[in-house]
């Protein structure tokens, strides 16, 4: 039977003997870096737009998202212009899953929100700026946008608004 010395003895060889988490490398560093989001822009079609501005974004899975994979209702948000402006691209995926799925000639806006603070994403790639929001968001402040990411004037805003809700 073992002494209380030989088991403290064996104690510490099994905890040494224990796996380790394996050593950060420098170069593994950057996926830990986190920045916090506060602005998002969501591509939508025109003719969700007087619906959107009035509901709120709903999390859906559209067509778009279901042939991309995707099997959880989200809401799509960017968190910088710059991928709102490769999203935009005539190559990207999701400009040809639009064309796809809603013609060639579909209409589309962008809408920048505020975003909570607590919505933040890791900075390990381009594809990590496209966000999914499992839950509702507010609308009330939205600044809807044209493709050029600049302000639509209201006089145009009422014009979209007003074709969308007689047709």
């Amino acid at each position: 039977m073992p002494t209380g010395m030989q088991k403290s003895i064996g104690i510490k060889y099994r905890e040494s003997q224990r796996k380790k988490p394996p050593t950060r490398k420098a170069s593994d560093l950057h996926m830990d870096r986190r920045r916090e989001i506060k602005t998002i822009y969501h591509i939508t079609r025109k003719e969700c737009l007087l619906s959107i501005l009035k509901q709120g974004l709903q999390p859906r899975l559209d067509a778009c998202a279901f042939e991309s994979g995707e099997d959880q209702m989200a809401v799509h948000v960017y968190a910088s212009p710059e991928s709102v402006r490769d999203a935009l691209a005539p190559s990207s995926r999701y400009r040809q899953l639009e064309q796809k799925h809603f013609g060639e000639d579909v209409e589309l806006c962008v809408l920048q929100l505020s975003a909570k603070p607590y919505y933040t994403i890791g900075l390990c790639g381009k594809e990590q700026d496209a966000i999914r929001i499992l839950h509702p968001l507010s609308a009330k402040s939205a600044i809807v946008l044209d493709l050029n990411l600049h302000p639509i004037s209201s006089a145009e805003l009422e014009n979209i608004l007003a074709n969308r809700s007689a047709g």
